[in-house]
């Protein structure tokens, strides 16, 4: 089995992952309310931002083989915890295309399609709200 990324704990509320292919490297910090140093995202920020980006993709991958530009679409996320336990991702979806697209449900419903959002507990609440503009 080859693993694809590395993390190390390179402080007591920091860690740092590298991605064994390209070898970028990117740093979580826990939030600041359990000790954290609040330099760097959470790994709640970072979760958010991963099905954020899986949800474009898979927009991104449709609309391109109907011949439809999303360039300059835009995802804003949050993660909401409670308990120690994230409970809620808010994602804000704008969308460079007018409200009136013949695509419009389509695209909407193919960032639902995300492998990674579709891995997630059901006792994760995902809302998405989407502005075409």
């Amino acid at each position: 089995m080859e693993y694809t990324t590395h993390t190390l704990n390179e402080a007591k509320s920091r860690c740092v992952t590298t991605h064994k292919r390209s070898g970028k490297e990117w740093t979580t910090d826990i939030p600041v309310a359990l000790g954290g140093y609040g330099e760097n995202a959470t790994p709640g920020e970072m979760l958010a931002s991963v099905v954020a980006s899986c949800m474009m993709s898979m927009v991104s991958f449709l609309a391109a083989r109907k011949n439809v530009d999303t360039e300059g679409m835009t995802i804003d996320a949050r993660a909401e915890d409670k308990d120690g336990s994230i409970v809620h991702l808010h994602f804000l979806v704008k969308m460079p295309l007018p409200g009136t697209h013949p695509l419009r449900k389509t695209l909407e419903q193919a960032s639902e399609t995300c492998p990674v959002r579709k891995s997630l507990s059901d006792k994760v609440e995902i809302t998405t709200e989407w502005i075409w503009e």
